[in-house]
């Protein structure tokens, strides 16, 4: 559930450009899957916004849509985006995970414990 949650969580930020916490506060109402589009409540400056998504995005986020409701049959969370506990995913988590990803693929290189 984890690599299917974070490569799904990275597509939906290299393909819409949204900031990390507006895809992590994304609820499964804020998905529509047949139209393609995103809404996006109270972001930067407390402002809402629709945001139309390409059709391999809208069938990339069906696809994960549809595993994660394998995976998780009990729905814990109104969340779109859930952990492998079937919580809404943490901000500080989601960081960490990508630093050790970016870490691990040569991306970023670490010293005494800072990102760089």
């Amino acid at each position: 559930m984890r690599a299917l949650t974070y490569s799904t969580l990275i597509g939906l930020l290299a393909a819409t450009g949204l900031r990390p916490g507006e895809a992590l506060r994304l609820d499964r109402s804020d998905v529509n899957l047949v139209s393609g589009i995103l809404s996006i409540r109270e972001s930067k400056f407390g402002k809402s916004r629709f945001v139309p998504v390409a059709e391999s995005t809208r069938a990339a986020l069906e696809q994960y849509a549809q595993k994660r409701d394998q995976l998780c049959p009990l729905r814990l969370s109104e969340a779109f985006l859930v952990s492998e506990h079937g919580k809404r995913l943490k901000a500080g988590t989601a960081r960490s995970i990508f630093v050790r990803m970016s870490r691990a693929i040569g991306l970023r290189i670490g010293y005494r414990g800072w990102a760089r």
